[in-house]
């Protein structure tokens, strides 16, 4: 009797148009205990960060958008709980003005010192996206060589552990989905959509998982689906935990509650529509790498082959079939979407309406690509070894492995080439690697021994006085114990955002690039200068000069700034108000610091 059940193919994993062929595998059984695949990815996860805590505060740590500001929002919030504005952060500004991108990743920083809390938290979201991915494509594609495959090269990733499971921890939440519409224990999934909604970020992508979760739930209510009511009660669960962790966040963007905040006078800037959905679609979003390209043309070649031998598919391969092409045409959507929402007609619709809709980025919903990317990739894997049965031709066979070892170690490399792990692994055995903005651990980032000396001359107690830096990210004397006038926020009060402006004010009128990047947008409040554009890394091997920096001395003593902090040395900076005092510089860090007092 022909097998083509989801029963039959769970037993063996494998199935073909005809039959379903039990292997007689030469594995022990030992490897076929449930809980031994993912208990080796565990370890294979783990041991990817061994070059990491060998080096310690000396690994390598992605920049961008992570120690320029994200994570002082939790080296702040455990500094001071419960505090409601912190003192040395821009002039003090509210708590408010640095929202918890992952709120539960905040207990890492209570139990352990910055940086350990830092690796800690990337350690718990690599697991994490390797259990989800691992988990999800165990329900899907059946194959647990596919799923441990996909899933550790998923946890590789070179994600922004700062956004806690906000990227990484998506297949989670597609699993607690699988779950209930499986018939399996619903209080899992509850849980498991609890923690997800801890650990993510409500405006990064929590309201487009709502969104897509809403529109799951109503075509089930429509079905009569008999698990229709849990999947209700999760979205529930993940609503509730986003509305009480954001309630001052959307009192602020709804309801006007509180300060006006710089969002207020943001203006949305248009892109050229095509090159937004060719680029998104093929290349994806730094703060969400999927690291796909090369998987899209396969993924198509697949889609194409499955189309063609449709007629000779069993229902189970139809049923895959129609799911591998769902997730494209998300992608596809998602990439068109992108396109739309920056499309110039209607970036300025947006900005005559104002408000909400001019600061709110709805086109995130690329922060799903790594999931619906990684999901496409288990379902090619699957299709191109679907041959894999015993009765199947050797030439077959061999034509399917040959393909399968092409793509495996096409993504493999590339994967490889831009983990953390590589990075890591490389500084262990090259010790002398020069610092630069892709390379830079956290240790050179902040300098801690350097900036104390900068502490020790100017000796006076830090909340006695305040600083601003100039060719320099303003979090690395933040991260020292300074009291810094300048920061990256993306919640401030406007009347802070235009007093500042005051002292960049000569600058801005040098760079039209710079102006309608402050003006428009305003998150980075920093000391622009013209010549620098959008750079404020420099290493003390830089031989540059600022010839022609200009801010206003009296904007400066407005904002009570006692001290310029520059990785620059200004040429002159009598033009400024400035007196310059001392340059310092150690074996350690890649900076040369100098110290400039404002007469």
């Amino acid at each position: 009797m022909e097998k083509t059940s989801d029963a039959a193919e769970k037993e063996t994993g494998f199935s073909d148009s005809k039959k379903v062929f039990r292997l007689k595998s030469r594995l022990p059984d030992i490897f076929y205990k449930p809980y031994v695949f993912p208990l080796i990815g565990s370890i294979v996860v783990l041991l990817s960060f061994v070059p990491a805590f060998l080096l310690g505060s000396g690994s390598a740590v992605i920049l961008h958008d992570q120690l320029d500001g994200e994570v002082f929002t939790y080296i702040l919030r455990a500094r001071h709980p419960g505090a409601s504005a912190f003192a040395e952060f821009m002039n003090g500004q509210a708590s408010t003005s640095l929202m918890l991108a992952s709120p539960g990743t905040t207990l890492f920083y209570f139990l352990l010192p910055p940086f350990w809390a830092f690796l800690a938290n990337e350690v718990f979201v690599a697991l994490t996206a390797f259990t989800g991915m691992y988990l999800c494509l165990r329900q899907l594609v059946r194959r647990r060589w596919i799923a441990w495959i996909v899933a550790v090269l998923f946890s590789l990733l070179p994600f922004y552990s700062v956004y806690g499971l906000s990227v990484m921890g998506q297949p989670l939440l597609v699993y607690a989905c699988l779950r209930i519409l499986k018939g399996k224990k619903p209080w899992v999934s509850c849980v498991l959509a609890g923690v997800f909604g801890l650990f993510s970020s409500l405006v990064l992508v929590g309201y487009a998982d709502c969104l897509l979760l809403l529109a799951a739930a109503i075509a089930l209510s429509f079905r009569r689906h008999p698990s229709v009511r849990w999947f209700w009660l999760l979205l529930g669960i993940l609503t509730c935990v986003y509305l009480v962790l954001n309630s001052n966040l959307l009192g602020q963007m709804l309801f006007s509650v509180g300060d006006i905040t710089h969002k207020s006078e943001m203006v949305a800037q248009y892109d050229p529509a095509k090159a937004c959905f060719q680029e998104l679609l093929t290349q994806g979003m730094y703060h969400a790498e999927a690291l796909h390209t090369d998987l899209l043309p396969w993924c198509c070649a697949v889609l194409g082959g499955v189309f063609i031998a449709y007629g000779w598919l069993s229902k189970s391969l139809r049923r895959r079939a129609w799911m591998l092409g769902s997730l494209l045409g998300m992608a596809v959507f998602i990439a068109g979407f992108y396109a739309f929402w920056r499309w110039k007609p209607v970036v300025e619709i947006r900005n005559d309406i104002g408000g909400f809709l001019t600061s709110f980025q709805a086109d995130r919903f690329y922060w799903l690509y790594p999931c619906i990317w990684y999901l496409i990739f288990g379902f090619v894997l699957y299709f191109i070894t679907v041959s894999f049965v015993p009765k199947a031709h050797r030439v077959t066979k061999i034509a399917c492995g040959a393909l399968t070892a092409v793509l495996l170690l096409t993504m493999g490399s590339t994967i490889f080439d831009h983990s953390g792990f590589k990075k890591n692994l490389v500084r262990l055995t090259e010790p002398e690697t020069t610092a630069s903005f892709e390379n830079v651990s956290w240790d050179e980032f902040f300098s801690p021994g350097l900036f104390e000396d900068i502490k020790g001359y100017i000796g006076r107690e830090p909340s006695s006085y305040r600083v601003a830096s100039v060719a320099l990210y303003p979090s690395v004397p933040l991260y020292n114990g300074f009291y810094c006038i300048d920061g990256y926020s993306n919640n401030y009060n406007v009347d802070y955002k235009h007093a500042f402006r005051e002292i960049i004010a000569p600058e801005l009128e040098k760079s039209e690039e710079l102006r309608t990047y402050y003006d428009n947008w305003g998150s980075r409040c920093y000391l622009f200068s013209s010549e620098l554009g959008k750079n404020y890394f420099f290493t003390k091997d830089s031989s540059k000069v600022l010839e022609d920096l200009t801010l206003s001395h009296e904007g400066l003593k407005n904002m009570g700034c006692d001290y310029i902090l520059s990785g620059l040395q200004i040429g002159s900076p009598e033009q400024s108000g400035l007196v310059f005092l001392k340059s310092f510089e150690n074996e350690e860090s890649p900076y040369r610091i100098y110290l400039y007092q404002v007469q």
